[in-house]
């Protein structure tokens, strides 16, 4: 088994199995950085044959603070500040009393 063409190491999050003629990866607790192209390679004296497959590991995103309360004079401009610490494709839209869609 091989991932983005390197031979997976077995390790905590990564195991293989072989059982006759099938092989199973299992991958624990998947991260992020478990996306990548994974394939699998049989071969003998007569060739090889290659299997692949894409795993694209998503995620949502994570806000790295709450707001803090805030208080502020009418008529005078005050800016929310939101800190996303995952990278991820998001989009934030809030309205009054914490009506937001993701």
């Amino acid at each position: 088994m091989n991932k983005n063409y390197l031979d997976i190491e077995t390790e905590l999050s990564y195991q293989i199995k072989t059982d006759n003629f099938l092989s199973f990866l299992t991958i624990l607790k998947l991260k992020a950085s478990d996306s990548g192209n994974y394939s699998c390679i049989v071969g003998n004296q007569f060739g090889i044959d290659i299997q692949w497959t894409l795993l694209q590991v998503k995620e949502s995103p994570l806000l790295l603070k709450q707001f803090a309360h805030l208080t502020s004079v009418k008529g005078s401009d005050i800016v929310f500040t939101c800190n996303v610490v995952k990278k991820s494709t998001h989009e934030v839209l809030c309205d009054l009393n914490d009506s937001c869609n993701y």
